[in-house]
């Protein structure tokens, strides 16, 4: 997915914990990309509540830079 464009991926998640929050973190920055997060449900019996995941401001900093590069290599 890396070849072919991607930016980032998912590390920051209130079900991701410990080691394999860890393993994603690695992941993503062996391969240079942005560790993002969310608190997005995938079933009707989640207990987390929007709102409830909290990421680092240096994630919003590092999808802004990426969209400026983006935008300068378009022109």
């Amino acid at each position: 997915m890396v070849e072919w464009g991607i930016q980032g991926m998912e590390i920051y998640s209130p079900a991701q914990k410990g080691a394999v929050a860890r393993k994603y973190k690695e992941m993503a920055q062996r391969f240079g990309l942005v560790g993002t997060g969310g608190s997005d449900f995938h079933t009707e019996s989640s207990n987390y509540m929007p709102g409830c995941m909290k990421m680092p401001y240096s994630v919003v900093q590092a999808l802004r830079e990426r969209r400026e590069k983006s935008r300068a290599e378009w022109f």
